[in-house]
């Protein structure tokens, strides 16, 4: 049991210590850590509805749909009804979140270390976690 407790808390001091990093790099970009997620999980799709985007980030929906709407003041994200059902709206990058996405992940990726096979492996086995932690009981 020690080991198997040993092993959680290291996961999440990483994960904290990273956390903070990110969070660093991005608010001298005038973006949140939270917010950069949901940019990201649209550059990676077509459009999203809150539900998958809640789903995908491990978030309650209601903070989703909150955080959402503030990119869209921000002018970041647009919704656009789904044409089987207008009452569903799917969230999508617009062009300035476009740009904004790019210009964040830049400085990232200008602050990245380069990983190690260590690294590329760990990062794998933490995906199989999430995904396995993701699946409806």
């Amino acid at each position: 049991m020690d080991d198997f407790i040993d092993e959680l808390a290291t996961i999440t001091n990483a994960a904290r210590g990273l956390n903070r990093q990110l969070a660093a790099l991005l608010s001298e970009e005038g973006l949140r850590e939270d917010l950069w997620r949901i940019l990201h999980a649209l550059h990676r799709t077509q459009g999203a509805l809150m539900g998958e985007l809640a789903n995908e980030l491990h978030l309650p929906p209601a903070s989703v749909t909150r955080m959402v709407d503030e990119l869209v003041e921000q002018g970041w994200v647009f919704r656009r009804p789904l044409p089987e059902d207008g009452r569903k709206a799917a969230a999508h990058l617009s062009r300035a979140g476009r740009e904004r996405f790019d210009r964040a992940s830049a400085v990232l990726m200008a602050h990245r270390n380069p990983l190690s096979a260590q690294a590329r492996e760990l990062t794998a086995s933490l995906r199989r976690v999430a995904l396995e932690n993701s699946r409806p009981s």
